[in-house]
């Protein structure tokens, strides 16, 4: 392992690296855009932080072509933003017709969008918040389907614009979910409401909560390891 000129060379693989001062007393790892971020102390690499890397190879070679595809699917759904979304993990062309008032109708996998002419120049917005809208009704619904089936009572749902995460079970059993969800399939949905659910019963991630998970979830293995690789979706119209 090797670091010339801002590349981080690990045998035939060279990946572009970032060395920047970070806020931690200790150096941090991970991917940004098509880089690794490297964050020490006083943004220099010391030989303390070279054995790091190193140590974190493994990790490094593991993750870095996950986050390059995912970058790069990022990139292609914004280029398209203004045209078209993912409802259910399926590309879905829009259509925005000018009108009065707003409303909008979604089926086949089509999403149709009327709205008023001046807000025609914010597009990307517009389908976003949408978008917000159809999955803030789909979550509610499969929250309240999934607390009968699992007979778990919640306190409150909050469905969120979360930035690094798709949901969370609150000590005051509050499920919150990140709206992005709706950009996922309908199983990885399912998956991460269950998911949630099953922390009102454990408060962790020890064996028997995962034994709860895949009581309601036999494969979730397989579906957790998928949504990983979708994790560039969190925040994109944010």
């Amino acid at each position: 392992m090797t670091v010339n000129d801002n590349v981080l060379k690990l045998a035939d693989l060279q990946i572009p690296l970032k060395i920047r001062k970070g806020r931690a007393r200790r150096i941090s790892l991970r991917f940004l855009e098509e880089f690794l971020l490297v964050e020490t102390t006083n943004g220099q690499l010391s030989p303390q932080d070279h054995l790091f890397i190193q140590q974190n190879e493994k990790w490094i070679k593991g993750n870095y072509f996950r986050h390059l595809s995912g970058w790069q699917e990022k990139n292609r759904f914004l280029q398209f933003a203004d045209t078209y979304t993912e409802i259910f993990g399926v590309p879905t062309p829009v259509t925005i017709i000018p009108g009065t008032s707003y409303h909008y109708h979604y089926r086949n996998a089509e999403l149709q969008i009327t709205a008023p002419s001046a807000a025609l120049s914010k597009k990307k917005e517009m389908i976003g918040a949408v978008t917000r809208k159809i999955s803030e009704t789909y979550l509610t619904k499969r929250v309240n389907y999934w607390s009968e089936i699992t007979q778990l009572t919640f306190n409150q749902l909050r469905i969120k614009n979360h930035q690094s995460k798709w949901g969370s079970c609150s000590s005051l059993q509050n499920i919150n979910l990140n709206w992005h969800l709706i950009l996922l399939t309908k199983e990885q949905i399912d998956y991460v409401i269950i998911h949630e659910l099953m922390h009102l019963k454990e408060m962790n991630h020890s064996p028997r909560f995962w034994a709860w998970v895949e009581k309601y979830c036999p494969d979730y293995r397989r579906i957790r390891k998928s949504i990983r690789d979708r994790q560039w979706i969190i925040g994109i119209y944010s």
